[in-house]
């Protein structure tokens, strides 16, 4: 008999089993979570630190910096990320946004730190509503829905759901009828889950750790701690999306 876990409970459920998730990223500044967002588009996390590194060694610091560039500068120290030139085409979209909305200066990288400690703690731009901001981060070349909700989530202090590939594979392997769309899946989840801004960041990072772990097969789906695991139905029926 699968033991049945309401929605709104998975967030502790996963920070029971995996611990708390402070910091997932090796960056040293907000400006490397900015580019790391882009850089990490249709590739694997360590040929993004090859690329930070490369900034990190040309002095390329802040979205000041990296508008700064050449076309042929920048697409070489980004290179190890693959996808150079959409990638460096949509890095200097989002810095230019960045430094007209924000101001283009950020913190020097100096010494690794940890990355909770560079996360927003509150709202940025409070004034702009966040459906407004969502809309100006993805009006920008290669900015979709997923890169501009982890801006939204770790940089802009917004709390929203980060509907991405291991969200989406979790949440199927618990029972939900996953909707398709990217945007119905989040509203499904928020209307369910109440975090604040630190618990959606926390969520988002838990998320990924545990599907990175169990959620790329049959046989690592039942060697996790959610194996045999079924979301609650939802007002006595089927666990569903409407």
């Amino acid at each position: 008999m699968p033991t049945t876990l309401d929605l709104r409970d998975l967030p502790a459920a996963l920070r029971a089993h995996l611990g708390p998730r402070t910091a997932w990223w090796t960056v040293r500044s907000p400006f490397e979570i900015l580019v790391g967002c882009v850089l990490v588009q249709n590739t694997n996390w360590r040929n993004v630190e090859g690329s930070l590194a490369g900034l990190r060694d040309a002095s390329v610091d802040s979205p000041a910096d990296l508008l700064n560039t050449t076309t042929p500068e920048l697409t070489a120290l980004i290179r190890s990320s693959g996808f150079q030139t959409s990638k460096e085409r949509a890095l200097r979209g989002l810095c230019g946004w960045w430094a007209t909305r924000l101001g283009g200066t950020g913190p020097a990288i100096e010494a690794p730190v940890e990355a909770s400690a560079l996360l927003a703690t509150s709202a940025l731009l409070p004034e702009t509503p966040t459906p407004q901001l969502r809309a100006e981060l993805l009006g920008l070349r290669g900015i979709g829905p997923e890169t501009a909700d982890v801006i939204m989530l770790y940089l802009l202090g917004r709390g929203v759901f980060v509907s991405d590939t291991y969200a989406r594979r979790l949440l199927t392997r618990l029972g939900l009828a996953v909707p398709r769309s990217y945007n119905a899946l989040a509203r499904l989840v928020t209307r369910q889950v109440d975090l604040d801004l630190a618990g959606w960041q926390e969520f988002h990072g838990l998320i990924d750790d545990y599907g990175k772990q169990y959620c790329t097969g049959d046989a690592a789906w039942e060697r996790g701690p959610l194996a045999g695991h079924r979301l609650a139905p939802k007002d006595g029926g089927a666990v569903h999306a409407r």
